[in-house]
């Protein structure tokens, strides 16, 4: 399934980011376009150092212009700020000397793009305290890069890109809770483990390509994507888990990991467009037809075949192939068609919740183990009388058994972050802005948007 794809900084203004090392993704036969070795200088910025020297004496100052670093000498100006922000963006870009970005680590927020791309010695990317990106963060090119690491990243209100960091070997995100537009992990050959363990929303699309080792891919909280859900080309992928997953507004693609045989998404419940899942040899064709199966609606075709294993008697879990981090039993496995039921008595007729036969749990009370409906007064039981909330299906408990996957609600959550369905073909001529809007006057602002075929 052919489908053409934007590179690392979608769009910001009417230019974009070239993808480099395409040779991951597949030979597009355009050369690259020579542009100017020069940012900060042509453009007259102030440098690193002078940024640094101007700040105010705040606890946590503004830089209010774009931070282009070029060099140690221009990090290094950095390392005596404990805590700052960057009001536009910040570019770390065709460095020879850097290692690390250690320098940093009072970055808190950025307003824009953050963008690391082509820093032919760097090792290490960690921003420990890095907490937002108004517009998109970037890894790109840094053919020496080991790991990155995001600890304290919540939200990405832009594009979340890896792209063709040869010797990357881990992406820790843990705490990162929505990405505002696409996420893509796209020719990293050498990547182990990925971590993106509370990531609950992407508002575009998912793909993962190209990775020649990666065998476990879990994304254990998402819940919804805007997009299209696409994982291929990994020929090292045994399991890929999504098991809270409800809704991907856009095609879904499992196509060409030839040495997949997990394939959860048992919550799926809404599919927009076309269900693919192709090509997997060491998937079972029957469990990807019992997927589909037991998901509620699928908008588009149903097109499963070429999944050569033998139908298993016991389904292959995400443990049996070493994958535990997204082993759970939040939606239990149903026949094709039964919608699940609605835990009306939290016992066992329904499986919920483990009741007192088999001595997991006292049920009803009964037994006098455990009052249950609140029927003595003893104990409220489905929140008629308002005293119990559950998980927001009707404001009562008469499910408790299984949460409702929903993203988190907090006070600090994005006032934009809504999920809506969005066309999967959506213009990105629509959202242009100029440079001078956008404010950019680094070398990465300064090339053309790039289709690729995968």
């Amino acid at each position: 399934m052919s489908r053409t794809r934007w590179s690392v900084l979608s769009y910001l203004g009417a230019v974009s980011l070239l993808v480099g090392g395409l040779s991951a993704c597949g030979d597009t036969g355009t050369a690259a376009p020579s542009y100017p070795a020069s940012t900060a200088a042509q453009s007259g910025a102030a440098t690193a150092a002078e940024q640094v020297a101007s700040v105010d004496g705040s606890a946590c100052p503004q830089i209010p212009d774009t931070v282009n670093i070029n060099n140690q000498a221009d990090l290094d100006a950095f390392n005596s700020l404990d805590c700052f922000t960057v009001e536009r963006h910040l570019f770390v870009q065709d460095t020879t000397d850097i290692v690390d970005l250690s320098a940093l680590h009072g970055l808190r927020s950025v307003g824009g793009y953050i963008g690391i791309a082509d820093n032919a010695e760097l090792t290490s990317a960690e921003l420990p305290n890095l907490v937002k990106t108004g517009e998109g963060l970037v890894f790109e090119g840094n053919l020496s890069l080991a790991s990155i690491s995001a600890p304290a990243l919540r939200y990405v209100k832009g594009n979340l890109h890896v792209f063709n960091n040869q010797a990357l070997e881990s992406a820790e995100f843990g705490w990162l809770i929505s990405v505002g537009e696409d996420v893509i992990f796209a020719g990293n050959n050498a990547m182990t483990s990925l971590e993106l363990p509370e990531l609950a929303t992407i508002m575009g699309q998912f793909i993962f390509e190209h990775s020649e080792v990666m065998t476990c891919l879990c994304l254990p909280n998402l819940v919804a994507v805007n997009g299209d859900f696409t994982v291929h080309f990994n020929p090292g992928l045994k399991s890929l888990a999504a098991p809270m997953l409800t809704t991907i507004w856009g095609d879904v693609t499992i196509e060409r990991n030839a040495a997949l045989e997990v394939f959860d998404m048992s919550c799926l419940e809404w599919v927009a467009g076309d269900l693919t899942v192709i090509y997997n040899h060491m998937l079972a064709q029957c469990s990807v037809e019992g997927t589909a199966a037991s998901i509620a609606h699928i908008g588009g075709d149903v097109v499963a075949s070429d999944n050569y294993a033998m139908c298993p008697e016991v389904p292959v879990t995400s443990q049996d192939v070493g994958c535990v981090e997204c082993v759970t039993g939040i939606c239990a496995p149903r026949e094709p068609g039964d919608a699940p039921d609605n835990g009306d008595v939290p016992d066992d007729d329904n499986g919920d919740v483990p009741d007192d036969d088999n001595g997991d749990m006292p049920d009803d009370g009964d037994d006098g183990d455990m009052p249950d409906d609140g029927d003595d007064g003893d104990m409220p039981d489905d929140g008629d009388d308002g005293d119990m909330p559950d998980d927001g299906d009707d404001s009562d408990d008469d499910d408790a058994g299984v949460p409702t996957p929903t993203p988190p609600i907090e006070d600090d959550l994005p006032d934009d972050l809504v999920l809506e369905p969005i066309s999967a073909s959506f213009d990105l001529q629509e959202k242009e802005r100029s440079v001078d809007e956008a404010g950019g006057d680094s070398e990465l602002m300064n090339k053309t948007p790039f289709p690729y075929t995968l």
